[in-house]
């Protein structure tokens, strides 16, 4: 259970600061607050990412109408295919580009509550 607000407050620190991480740097980011490796940081284990990432969003998505796992993309800037997945389960037809931007104006707005 604390893999998930630890993977939720690591999406929403990248999204506050309006930035993208890849799936190696999430990976790494999660062991660390851990202090311990639940996820591979290179390689076919990254597929374990999902597994978090999924459930995160798919409780931010119900509350409050955002994806903050669209903050996370391969070396090539674009999410993996789990992430399209969710969104075909989610029936969200928006492009990741308008839900990376709509993740990152919620968290600005969150910024400007404090």
């Amino acid at each position: 259970m604390k893999e998930y607000w630890l993977t939720a407050e690591i999406l929403f620190e990248a999204g506050k600061k309006g930035k993208c991480l890849t799936y190696s740097e999430f990976a790494s980011i999660l062991n660390k607050k851990l202090g311990r490796k639940v996820i591979p940081e290179r390689g076919r284990g990254l597929l374990k990412t999902a597994k978090y990432l999924q459930q995160v969003c798919r409780y931010y998505y119900t509350w409050f109408n955002v994806l903050p796992g669209s903050v996370v993309v391969s070396k090539k800037g674009l999410p993996g295919k789990g992430y399209f997945g969710l969104l075909r389960k989610l029936k969200v037809n928006t492009p990741w580009e308008f839900n990376l931007q709509r993740f990152l104006r919620f968290c600005s707005l969150l910024e400007c509550k404090r």
